[in-house]
């Protein structure tokens, strides 16, 4: 297998990489956000334009990154499968039958990647007859169920403090009370029923945990910035040996010697699945996206506000912050925020709750680029406003952003949308079409002499000037992989 190449392009100091620990990414570590490309087509046009439509990256955080192999997704799924692997001796109608006359034991304190086969060896060492049994590669413990009280302590007898590897196992038995089964472990007491320690009392400011959120390396010097993003990288691809390796314990002897390479270039790169180079360091720091989505909600004080929500809204978050101290926003975004959030507070229509799904405004998209074409999208619910009423603020809006561009002197509105969304999240979304009140439904964008036409719902890196480094690096590389006579 030819050996690939990883380099981080980072495009900011503020935000981390949100690695997944089972692809191999070329960073463009723009930011805290993680923006995928999902379903993007790119169309050839004159001009030498090209028009990308696509699903937008989330609008959480997120750390520009294009992946150099999608590979470990499959590895990922495989061992999925195979990690949840359930050995179970009886039929479904057979467990109901006996349901009630279960004898369940657990074993704790199992080696890694111990699976079913490795445990039923070992009782049948042992001449144990056990009716279920369950693990799975991820724990450390096992289940394992017996017919009979005598079978069960004949079990724990064997195979209590038994040494399996370096581990001695620990058995104890399972009261198969069904109510007690589900109860909830109280949350002060771990999985082995330690004590935990009490969490320190949170002492951050609101704002404090607002940068933490969408920026969590802004606490950091940039040096310090970029040796934690090349440890993440480094971890990834550690990972990655190591799930491969586990993925040969599922395969035949034919298939396993397809893996021959994976010991090859693990010890050729000390342990990494491939050459990792260092990180390319962005030439900007701050005030660096050309987008970003701001939620339409309300502050602490019920104030109608423009920002970022404080929190995740599944953990019951549903308060907005503005965004005055975040340093990856651009400061004409701030600016077109500020005067935004005063005609919403002015406005008789109030702000979206996603708890009780009333309001009418939702969202502010902000997309600014090089070539001076700026792009802002207003997405509300219609709730049950008429047409007439909707068709007015659509006016409102129209007169509000011509005058806004008098008060900024550097912002140029090419692109006015409007989106009607009853959607329960928050978001761009494309169920519904985004309505041109003014201007174009595109902006476009210039890299290394190639014109981007950029569609409201496309994805482009946040990072244009990092996009720039993370291009010419995949060019020069492509261009080192031509054999010299082949090059023009």
């Amino acid at each position: 297998m030819e050996e690939t190449n990883k380099r981080s392009i980072d495009s900011s100091s503020q935000e981390i990489e949100n690695s997944d620990a089972k692809k191999v990414k070329l960073d463009v570590e723009s930011s805290i956000e993680n923006s995928t490309v999902e379903g993007s087509t790119v169309d050839s046009s004159s001009n030498n334009e090209v028009s990308i439509s696509s699903i937008e990256e989330s609008s959480s955080v997120e750390a520009s990154t294009t992946e150099v192999t999608e590979t470990s997704n499959t590895v990922e799924s495989t061992i999925t499968t195979a990690t949840e692997e359930t050995q179970e001796t009886n039929n479904e109608e057979e467990d109901n039958k006996e349901e009630q006359t279960e004898f369940k034991i657990k074993i704790e304190k199992l080696p890694q990647y111990i699976n079913i086969p490795d445990l039923r060896k070992i009782f049948q060492k042992y001449e144990l007859r056990f009716w279920k049994c369950k693990t799975n590669l991820k724990w450390d413990f096992a289940f394992a169920s017996f017919k009979s009280e005598e079978e069960r302590k004949d079990a724990i007898n064997k195979l209590n403090g038994l040494k399996i590897k370096t581990s001695n196992i620990v058995v104890i038995p399972i009261n198969d009370n069904k109510e007690k089964k589900f109860e909830k472990r109280p949350s002060n007491i771990s999985r082995k029923g330690n004590v935990k320690e009490p969490e320190p009392e949170d002492t951050r400011t609101p704002n404090e945990k607002l940068m933490d959120q969408v920026t969590p390396f802004w606490r950091f010097e940039y040096k310090k910035q970029i040796f934690k993003k090349a440890r993440i990288n480094k971890k990834v691809l550690s990972a990655m040996v190591r799930n491969f390796n586990q993925l040969g314990r599922y395969m035949e002897e034919k298939q396993k010697s397809q893996l021959g390479w994976v010991k090859e270039a693990s010890e050729a790169n000390r342990g990494l699945i491939c050459p990792l180079d260092e990180v390319v360091k962005s030439p900007v720091l701050t005030h660096y996206r050309n987008k970003c989505e701001f939620t339409i909600g309300h502050d602490f004080e019920g104030q109608k506000t423009i920002g970022f929500l404080l929190g995740l809204f599944r953990e019951g978050v549903t308060v907005v912050l503005g965004i005055e101290e975040c340093v990856h926003v651009p400061e004409k975004a701030k600016a077109v925020v500020n005067h935004f959030q005063e005609y919403v507070r002015n406005s008789d229509l109030d702000a979206f709750n996603r708890k009780g799904h009333k309001g009418f405004w939702r969202l502010l998209t902000t997309r600014f680029y090089k070539t001076g074409e700026d792009m802002i999208i207003v997405q509300v619910h219609p709730q049950d406003l008429t047409r007439e009423r909707i068709e007015q603020e659509k006016k409102n809006l129209v007169t509000f952003f011509t005058d806004l561009m008098n008060k900024i002197p550097d912002l140029h509105i090419t692109s006015l949308l409007f989106q009607e969304s009853d959607e329960v999240s928050n978001g761009a979304t494309e169920k519904t079409e985004m309505e041109v009140l003014m201007g174009s439904k595109y902006a476009h964008e210039n890299l290394l002499g190639i014109n981007f036409r950029i569609s409201p719902n496309a994805f482009f890196q946040v990072n244009t000037d990092a996009t720039q480094l993370l291009y010419t690096t995949i060019r020069d590389w492509c261009i080192d992989s031509v054999p010299k006579d082949k090059k023009i």
